[in-house]
């Protein structure tokens, strides 16, 4: 049982991993398509976006995405968050 809880935790971690390079790779993009809005990335898609973070979560939550668990991004915000 515990090894499944290991195993489920670094998948998620994976997942999100993948989820940071995506939005990384996309920034300019979005910031291009979205100007100043929050950006929410789940599963290497972008799921949601939004002029606020509050509304962003909102679109999350109507979607059934954990806010925990999709890589959000501030557009036109320098890039300090971490990979």
């Amino acid at each position: 049982m515990v090894e499944n809880a290991r195993q489920r935790a670094m998948e998620s971690f994976r997942q999100f991993e993948k989820d940071c390079d995506f939005r990384n790779a996309h920034l300019d993009e979005w910031h291009q398509e979205h100007g100043h809005q929050w950006v929410a990335v789940f599963q290497e898609e972008l799921v949601a976006t939004a002029g606020s973070k509050q509304k962003l979560y909102e679109e999350l939550e109507v979607k059934g995405i954990s806010k925990k668990e999709a890589v959000r991004a501030k557009l036109g915000v320098p890039r300090t968050i971490p990979h």
